[in-house]
């Protein structure tokens, strides 16, 4: 005991050596030496295959809880949906409800990867390659459980869609599903089986890598609000737009600058340009950065073009007639269109609200409830 306090009482009257420069940089230097030594020693004791096959149960734990949490939301969404449409009288299809459903769930998983993805990187900013942080390795099992989920999701509104060939037996139904979504399938099989025994065996090295790409998740939250919006017939309001321009933007900058960035990060570090730090680190880094780019670059591609198609589009409307506008108040909606009257059977296809429906089946004039307001010059 006299030894323990004695031992506390050097360790406090070193601390408090700070008028000695001499002293205090020693002090400094004694200090990063150890915590280089305690990182190095914590690398190799993950390197034990006792400890790494008890990294490996207990995330294989994680993995099988997160996987039920993600189908529970799922279908607790679509419950919580249903329940409300019904309530509000409006008659959405079932599998845009499953759709909707998808694309919330999606979005809630965006929104924790990239929080787990921000902490990561500020925490491990200071040294690219040696800094550690729990989350890093953590997440990637709820992330690998999340697109798993997200394959048999994307599956089953499939299925469910009214134009998707839902008829028919199951290895057509998959042939189908496989030939419609085969990208994404490939990108979730990849990121599932292949990215996180990778994360796994690293022996935590780059844990600011891995935050970078927890991070390419934010645009998420936007891409699937678009799907919701869609799905509601909002597609012409000026919500849908800003969501449009949000999720480029941020696929843009997540998605796609995140690469520079990250090359830009480590040659800062190690005083090295971008091409230097392409020849310095191994070819599996570069490949599997390309591979993981060139999916995005496809999407960002389909994204700007459908926006030029999008904006187009409305030109050539507003060169029609500039000065129409229709609004539904008592639709808690608000829809810019044509003064034309619109097919009840084609809204209902298009899962439009039904109080939207009782507005756009009937000519302008005649609708009853609905405020059409026409402003000729």
């Amino acid at each position: 005991m006299q030894g323990t306090l004695r031992y506390r009482h050097n360790i406090s009257s070193v601390r408090n050596l700070g008028d000695n420069p001499v002293e205090a940089v020693t002090y400094q230097r004694s200090t990063g030496l150890l915590s280089q030594v305690g990182q190095e020693f914590k690398g190799v004791l993950c390197s034990v295959p006792g400890v790494r096959r008890m990294a490996v149960v207990s995330g294989s734990l994680v993995f099988g809880v997160s996987l039920v949490g993600w189908v529970g939301l799922y279908q607790l969404t679509g419950h919580c949906l249903t329940r409300y449409f019904r309530y509000r009288g409006w008659k959405v299809l079932h599998h845009h409800t499953l759709n909707i459903s998808n694309a919330l769930v999606s979005a809630a998983q965006a929104l924790a990867s990239s929080m787990c993805g921000v902490v990561v990187v500020w925490n491990c900013r200071h040294d690219v390659m040696r800094a550690q942080h729990p989350l890093a390795s953590g997440y990637a099992w709820v992330a690998a459980s999340y697109f798993i989920y997200d394959t048999w999701s994307m599956y089953k509104v499939y299925v469910n869609n009214a134009s998707g060939g839902n008829t028919g037996s199951f290895q057509g139904q998959l042939k189908g599903f496989f030939r419609r979504q085969t990208l994404l399938i490939l990108h979730h099989l990849v990121l599932a089986f292949i990215l996180l025994p990778i994360l796994i065996y690293r022996d935590g090295l780059g844990d600011f890598f891995v935050g970078c790409f927890y991070c390419v998740e934010l645009s998420g939250p936007f891409t699937n609000l678009r799907v919701v919006l869609s799905r509601l017939g909002l597609k012409n309001t000026r919500w849908y737009t800003a969501n449009g321009v949000a999720m480029m933007v941020t696929f843009a900058c997540c998605r796609v600058l995140v690469f520079p960035y990250m090359y830009l990060c480590y040659g800062e570090q190690y005083g090295l340009g971008v091409w230097e730090v392409m020849k310095t680190i191994p070819l599996h880094c570069n490949l599997g950065c390309l591979l993981v780019l060139l999916p995005q670059l496809h999407w960002l591609r389909l994204m700007v073009r459908g926006a030029i198609k999008v904006s187009k589009e409305a030109n050539s409307i507003s060169a029609v007639n500039p000065y129409t506008t229709t609004a539904f108040p008592n639709c808690s909606l608000s829809i810019a269109l044509p003064m034309v009257p619109v097919s009840k059977t084609k809204g209902q296809m298009l899962g439009m609200p039904s109080p939207v429906l009782s507005c756009l089946s009937q000519t302008p004039h005649s609708a009853p409830g609905c405020n059409v307001v026409s402003k000729h010059p």
